[in-house]
């Protein structure tokens, strides 16, 4: 099966079954928030967690968000040139999560050097486009095989 093809049945898939399609993001997503949320209640009265909890509170939204981006990926059916840009970004995410664990000052800081480079890496690429290059190639699929 060629690429546009392969573009034209991922769209009519998704376009089927928008709902399923977003269903397990979205809780994802929702867990997500939650954490985000307990993180806040730990600043806001740390008196209830244990001394300890506060950098395990902190990473789990950024793992968790990791796989909720992973997921959304996978149910949108990106391309291999989205699926690089969210590779990206996911170790951006996991090595600042990473660094909110590490006792080791000195990897702590290469941990967050490495996410920043991720994030700023991510933001240039969307700056330049480069990401909706993958869905102008889809686009011109259009052409080719009806949807």
């Amino acid at each position: 099966m060629e690429f546009c093809e392969m573009r034209w049945y991922a769209r009519r898939m998704t376009n089927d079954q928008p709902h399923v399609r977003r269903a397990l993001p979205t809780t994802f997503g929702i867990l997500t928030l939650g954490s985000v949320g307990v993180l806040f209640l730990c600043d806001a009265a740390p008196q209830f967690f244990p001394s300890n909890a506060h950098a395990l509170l902190a990473t789990l939204p950024l793992v968790m968000i990791t796989l909720t981006f992973i997921v959304y990926e996978a149910a949108r059916r990106a391309t291999r040139l989205e699926w690089a840009k969210t590779a990206i970004l996911a170790f951006a995410f996991l090595f600042w999560a990473a660094n909110q664990l590490c006792t080791d000052p000195r990897l702590a800081m290469s941990f967050n050097d490495i996410a920043i480079a991720g994030f700023v890496i991510d933001v240039f690429l969307v700056i330049i486009g480069w990401s909706h290059r993958a869905a102008r190639l889809a686009d011109d699929c259009d052409d080719i095989v009806p949807t």
